[in-house]
């Protein structure tokens, strides 16, 4: 599953590049191609939309039309998005738009995305997973292992994650997460950050979310605010914003063979559009949570966000804790992980 985000010049563009140089000259006279692109994002939420839109009409403009993208959001195509990536190594798709968690069985990388507050804001954040760093080339070679491009785009997300509550008793800190079932996409270092707060996770769906609070599945959901309200509204009864504690960024991955027959010219203007498209949604990022937290205060439920002071008191907690699982997991992602963040000049934690 490689390529769910953004681009900037970048080593992991040169797997791609060399073998599509021999692709550029049949790639001119070739006449137009149809992708089929799975993707777990339900429409209706602004973020979902933005990259949806991106990933298919931004795409066949970027190309003037020699790539058109025939989409299939909110898992129509797929039940889960390994299968969905397991269909891309195949050639049986060929884009997949999906969250970090849903790949992390397949390219242990992109648990490194789910390390707990490695950023100071949400802008930062996106910074270590951004195409000309050590980790997205880390990240790169992994995917293509698979036969898979990970698109030099930046990694987006509909904002930090927080956690909506079925509870009308407002919580003030994580460990009010303690006891509870919390509703997680998909395993990772985050079901370890979140059992180490006492929580028990359950792993839902995008789509089976607001069911899974419905039925009391769970009790707690790990979403964005953004998310929150929209997809769970009328569910929940209130959001916990612990800052910069989870994303679930979403990639983009392209089946390799595709993605070298479409040649450099094309590949360029891909990654040069989505990067416009996404890039500006990350770059508002912060506005785009402020207005979404507004919206569910306007809906009637409580919203609580953490202090400066739980941040780091969380931090000093949960994220060497979280890193020593991911150094065990995946030593070379690691590394280029603690070598990203420190080349931006970002605090690490100590345990």
């Amino acid at each position: 599953m490689a390529a769910t985000a953004i681009a900037i010049a970048l080593a992991a563009c040169s797997s791609s590049s060399n073998s599509s140089s021999n692709s550029n000259s049949t790639s001119a006279s070739a006449s137009n191609v149809v992708w089929k692109l799975s993707s777990d994002l339900p429409t209706g939420v602004p973020f979902n939309d933005l990259y949806l839109k991106a990933a298919g009409t931004g795409i066949s403009s970027a190309t003037n039309g020699k790539v058109k993208v025939t989409e299939y959001p909110a898992n129509e195509l797929y039940s889960t998005q390994t299968l969905a990536v397991s269909a891309l190594e195949t050639g049986q798709v060929q884009v997949v738009v999906t969250q970090a968690l849903d790949v992390v069985s397949l390219m242990k990388a992109f648990d490194g995305t789910q390390v707990a507050y490695l950023a100071p804001t949400s802008a930062d954040y996106f910074k270590i997973f951004a195409p000309g760093t050590a980790w997205f080339k880390e990240a790169s070679a992994e995917a293509a292992k698979l036969g898979i491009e990970l698109v030099p785009i930046v990694g987006a997300s509909p904002g930090e994650a927080g956690f909506g509550f079925t509870s009308t008793t407002p919580s003030t800190s994580l460990a009010s997460l303690s006891g509870l079932k919390v509703r997680v996409a998909g395993a990772g270092i985050v079901t370890d950050e979140l059992q180490k707060l006492g929580a028990h996770t359950v792993d839902l769906s995008t789509t089976e979310a607001a069911s899974g609070l419905e039925d009391n599945t769970v009790s707690a959901a790990l979403a964005s605010a953004a998310f929150a309200a929209g997809t769970l509204k009328g569910v929940i009864h209130g959001f916990y914003d612990p800052g910069t504690f989870q994303y679930g960024p979403y990639f983009m991955f392209v089946n390799m063979k595709a993605w070298n027959a479409i040649g450099t010219a094309n590949q360029n203007a891909i990654t040069s559009e989505l990067n416009s498209q996404i890039g500006n949604y990350v770059t508002n990022i912060a506005s785009e949570q402020a207005t979404a937290r507004q919206t569910l205060t306007s809906e009637g439920l409580w919203v609580n966000t953490a202090t400066a002071a739980q941040v780091g008191q969380f931090g000093k907690e949960l994220q060497p804790f979280a890193l020593s699982i991911f150094q065990k997991e995946d030593p070379a992602s690691y590394q280029a992980l603690v070598q990203t963040v420190k080349q931006l000049n970002f605090p690490l934690y100590s345990s």
